[in-house]
C-alpha cells in the first residue's frame, strides 16, 4: 500500500530544506522529504561559500554566530542542521530513499522510491517538487584509457574519505571552483605530489575568507538591525572585474605562467606538453551533468521531463519553475534561475515564495491541479533567449550551454531584483487548472506589471 502525503519534495539540500522550513513557518507539516543519501547536505572536501555566508543563511534565519566571511563546510552542514532540529524536519525527512520515478495519476503522483538495500517504496502525492539542485550527478571527463587506471580514481563532489592521500602522486583534472578549493588544502601535506592538468585558463580572485572580528560578531548578535543591513550592503560589493583579476594573477603567478594561466579571451585552451607521469591517485574535478534531468517524472501529457528539455533544446521552464504538460510539478532551481552575481539561495527563496502561493488553493481544496500555459512557457523563454545574447555566456562554451555550446541554460539575464518582481504574485492568465467549486484567483492590481526600465520587451510585457 502506497504511504499518502500531499506534497512530496525531493533532496535534502538547501532547496529541498528550504521548501520543508517555510511549510514548517505556514504550520503545515503533511509534507514528506525524500533524500537519496544518508544525511542532509554534504559536499566536497575544502568547500566554502563562494559568496559572503550572510548570504549564504535564509532570510528567516540569519545567523549571528558566522566566524568568517566564507564558512567552510562543516560549518555550513551545522548551520543547516540546526535549521533541520529547530523546525522539526527529522520526522519529514526520508534518507536513504532515492527517487526512481514518478507518474501522473490524474490527481497527484505516484512516486517509486528505492533504499540502500533495493526495497522498493511507493509513495502518493498531490504537488511534487523537485529540489535536486543542478550540482547532484557528477561529470566524468572522457579520457582514453581511464578505465584502465589501476589506482584509486573518484570525483571530487564523492569525495571517498577511506582513501588517505599522505605520501602518494596525485592527478588532479579540472580546475574549475571545485578544484580550486581543494587543491591548496590536499597540498598542505608535503608528502602528497599534485599535479593539476587543466584545459583551459581560468580566472583567480584572491582568497576573500577573513576572520570577523570580536567587536563585529558581537553587533550580529545583539544588533538584528546591524546584522540584515551588513546582510544587505553585501548584495551590492562586487569587486571581482577583469583588470583588478589580472593584476591579483600577475602578482602571484610566475612570469613565465603568464601566458597558459592569465585568461586572454573565450575558449583559449592550454597545450601542455605530452608528458607521461605515474599517479595512485587519480581525482577528477570537472563539474557536473547539468543539461538533463535523470529522475523518470511523467507528466499528464505522457511526456518525462527529460523528453521534454531534449524537445526545447535543453532545461526550459516557466520562470523557472513550472513546465507545460506536468500539472502540479514544480522546480527549484530550475532553467534559467541562476546568476554569477548574487546568491544562489536568494533565488530559491524567491522560488520557494512563489510555489507556495501557486499550490496554497491545491492545499485548500479549491483546485485539484494547475498547470502552466504553452504560450507563456514559450514566451517567456523566447524573450530570455534573446536577452541572453547580449551576454558573455552564448559567446563561449560552458557547462551554462546544452552541450557546451548550445542554448543558455543556466543563468537568468538580469538581476535578482527582476527575477524576485516576475514571481512575487502568480500571474493566474498563465495557468489553467482544475475546480470543482468554480474557484477563481484574486488578482492583483501590481501583480503582473514589470518594471518597463529593463524589461520593455513587448512580448513578455503581454504575457506577464
Amino acid at each position: 500500500m502506497s504511504l499518502q502525503t500531499q506534497i512530496a519534495i525531493i533532496g535534502a539540500g538547501i532547496a529541498g530544506l528550504t521548501m520543508a522550513i517555510k511549510l514548517k513557518r505556514m504550520g503545515f507539516s503533511d509534507f514528506t522529504v525524500i533524500e537519496a543519501a544518508n544525511e542532509i547536505g554534504g559536499t566536497w572536501r575544502g568547500c566554502s561559500s563562494d559568496v559572503a555566508i550572510h548570504l549564504y543563511s535564509l532570510s528567516s534565519d540569519l545567523c549571528p554566530d558566522w566566524m568568517h566571511s566564507h564558512a567552510l563546510q562543516p560549518d555550513i552542514l551545522q548551520y543547516w542542521l540546526q535549521l533541520t532540529a529547530k523546525y522539526g524536519l527529522d520526522r519529514n525527512i526520508s534518507l536513504d530513499h532515492k527517487v526512481v520515478s514518478a507518474e501522473w495519476n490524474g490527481g497527484g503522483y505516484d512516486i517509486l522510491a528505492e533504499t540502500g538495500d533495493g526495497t522498493r517504496i511507493p509513495l502518493t502525492a498531490k504537488v511534487l517538487v523537485s529540489a535536486v539542485g543542478r550540482l547532484g550527478v557528477p561529470r566524468f571527463p572522457d579520457i582514453p584509457g581511464v578505465a584502465e587506471f589501476r589506482g584509486v580514481s573518484f570525483h571530487s563532489a564523492r569525495w571517498d574519505t577511506s582513501v588517505s592521500l599522505a605520501g602518494k602522486r596525485v592527478a588532479v583534472v579540472g580546475n574549475g571552483p571545485s578544484a580550486t578549493q581543494f587543491v591548496p588544502i590536499i597540498s598542505q601535506d608535503p608528502s602528497v605530489q599534485v599535479t593539476q592538468y587543466c584545459r583551459s585558463p581560468r580566472w583567480l580572485a584572491p582568497p576573500a575568507l577573513s576572520q570577523y572580528s570580536a567587536a563585529q560578531r558581537w553587533l550580529f548578535r545583539h544588533s538584528p538591525c546591524y546584522l540584515r543591513a551588513f546582510r544587505s550592503f553585501q548584495f551590492f560589493w562586487k569587486t571581482d572585474h577583469e583588470k583588478y583579476l589580472t593584476r591579483y594573477m600577475k602578482r602571484v603567478v610566475p612570469l613565465e605562467y603568464w601566458e597558459e594561466a592569465i585568461p586572454s579571451g573565450p575558449n583559449l585552451s592550454l597545450c601542455p606538453d605530452h608528458e607521461q607521469n605515474r599517479f595512485f591517485v587519480l581525482l577528477t574535478s570537472t563539474g557536473s551533468e547539468q543539461d538533463d534531468y535523470f529522475i523518470s517524472i511523467k507528466g499528464n501529457a505522457g511526456q518525462c521531463v527529460a523528453e521534454y528539455y531534449v524537445a526545447q533544446g535543453g532545461p526550459t521552464a516557466y520562470l523557472g519553475t513550472t513546465l507545460p504538460g506536468f500539472a502540479n510539478l514544480f522546480f527549484i532551481s530550475g532553467g534559467n534561475t541562476a546568476t554569477g552575481s548574487s546568491s544562489v539561495l536568494l533565488a530559491v527563496e524567491i522560488q520557494t515564495e512563489y510555489i507556495i502561493q501557486l499550490i496554497q488553493p491545491i492545499l485548500d481544496g479549491n483546485i485539484s491541479s494547475l498547470e502552466v500555459t504553452v504560450g507563456a512557457t514559450e514566451a517567456y523563454n523566447r524573450y530570455l533567449q534573446v536577452k541572453l545574447t547580449g551576454f558573455v555566456w552564448s559567446k563561449c562554451s560552458s557547462w551554462y550551454r546544452t552541450g557546451g555550446d548550445g542554448k543558455v541554460y543556466a543563468t537568468f539575464p538580469g538581476p535578482m531584483t527582476l527575477f524576485w518582481c516576475w514571481l512575487r504574485r502568480p500571474n493566474w492568465d498563465h495557468y489553467t487548472f482544475h475546480s470543482a467549486t468554480g474557484w477563481k484567483p484574486q488578482r492583483s492590481v501590481l501583480g503582473g506589471i514589470i518594471p518597463t526600465c529593463w524589461c520593455c520587451c513587448p512580448e513578455i510585457s503581454r504575457i506577464s
